[in-house]
């Protein structure tokens, strides 16, 4: 991957809605507390919350430096939402796949990561917000106000 190629990358996961561009850059300390609090409040399937946690867990275990762990609390939270909302696709999964591809980014997996920009505009244009249902703008990714 060329450098251009490379910047133009970072600047669409940039510009995505997740944990990685949400400015949570926290103690070590603190990250080891919320992990272990994480842990406290269980998994049980029934959590309608459960998606959201594992995508949590996954970014602090990032943090932590364990991205194998990351990964995998990534991909349990893909499937917690698919099972918890009985869909494969939807507006939930927008930072989730953010998240994965930031992961895949820091991993070297370019291909992996560029592939989730694409499935995060899919997901945006074909469920729009309700205050994008009456624009007729396209929607774009915007990077959060600091």
């Amino acid at each position: 991957m060329s450098a251009a190629q490379s910047q133009t990358l970072v600047s669409k996961l940039e510009a995505l809605q997740c944990h990685f561009t949400w400015d949570l850059d926290i103690s070590t300390s603190l990250l080891n507390h919320r992990r272990d609090n994480l842990e406290d409040i269980g998994t049980n399937d029934g959590n309608p919350w459960l998606g959201h946690i594992y995508n949590l867990r996954g970014f602090i275990q990032y943090k932590l430096g364990s991205n194998k762990e990351a990964q995998k609390f990534f991909n349990k939270a893909t499937e917690a939402f698919s099972r918890i909302r009985s869909a494969d696709e939807g507006p939930w999964l927008v930072v989730n796949y953010g998240n994965l591809a930031w992961l895949h980014h820091h991993l070297g997996d370019q291909a992996e990561s560029e592939a989730y920009p694409v499935k995060i505009d899919t997901l945006i244009k074909k469920y729009p917000s309700p205050s994008q249902e009456g624009s007729t703008q396209t929607p774009t990714l915007k990077k959060p106000m600091r």
